[in-house]
């Protein structure tokens, strides 16, 4: 038994060490930031910035709609409307509970109100930013304060992972 988790531990091992996930386009491998109301800049990793911002968090859906499963005020979401001026639209796609590895392109449609669902824990999100894109995972969300969300995450400045 103690030979199969030593061959275990050394295969997680190496396979964690593979660096094959950083395309052309895209930076800050396997970044964990927390992101806030007050703005976080995926492309620097800089949170708390109002003028650089890829988008803030918000305890109600973007848009001002409401959606049919989640109450305003209860959970968290991740808006960048101001990202398109044009139509203020927010331009984020939930994928799901899968690997972030597995969401290799921004999604060619955006989640769309009524229907854009809050950040949930395990969650992948895409989303468009005002110098390229994100794909973040959601670690963990708080509905106080300034509805901070942990998140793991990739930016890219091409559509491509």
């Amino acid at each position: 038994m103690r030979g199969f988790i030593f061959i275990l531990m050394a295969v997680l091992i190496w396979v964690s060490c593979d660096d094959n996930s950083n395309p052309t386009g895209s930076t800050n491998p396997s970044s964990q930031g927390t992101i806030t109301h007050n703005g976080f800049d995926f492309s620097t990793g800089v949170s708390n910035t109002t003028t650089t911002r890829s988008g803030e968090t918000i305890a109600w859906m973007p848009g001002g709609g409401t959606h049919t499963l989640f109450t305003n005020g209860a959970p968290v979401w991740w808006r960048n409307s101001h990202i398109d001026m044009n139509t203020r639209l927010n331009q984020t796609k939930d994928m799901g509970v899968v690997d972030l590895a597995s969401v290799t392109a921004a999604p060619l449609t955006w989640d769309v109100n009524p229907a854009i669902p809050p950040l949930q824990s395990n969650h992948a999100v895409v989303a468009k930013t005002s110098n390229g894109y994100v794909k973040f995972k959601v670690v963990s969300t708080d509905t106080k304060g300034t509805w901070p969300a942990v998140v793991d995450y990739l930016f890219s400045t091409t559509s491509s992972f």
